[in-house]
């Protein structure tokens, strides 16, 4: 029995504090944690999670010119209800 290998890719993120047990300034969101999360997309299935990302960002205003993004989303921003910007 022969196998093929299939090519993955992984994204991963962090969010919050690298020490959340220490004291620190009260911050907006309330946030005293880390979390570390991301996805595993098979290669086969990176032009669809492209276009499905283009589309729900097209749906939420941010426009995609030439294929790239004007906004990145940042759940730091959207937790503290700030302005998203470019970069």
């Amino acid at each position: 029995m022969q196998t093929t290998q299939k090519t993955f890719f992984l994204f991963v993120d962090d969010s919050g504090s690298s020490c959340p047990d220490k004291s620190q300034v009260t911050r907006r969101d309330g946030l005293d944690a880390f979390a570390l999360g991301g996805f595993l997309i098979a290669e086969d299935d990176i032009e669809h999670v492209k276009e499905l990302h283009k589309k729900f960002m097209i749906s939420q205003n941010l426009e995609c010119p030439n294929g790239t993004f004007k906004h990145h989303l940042h759940s730091t921003k959207i937790r503290c209800k700030k302005t998203t910007s470019n970069g």
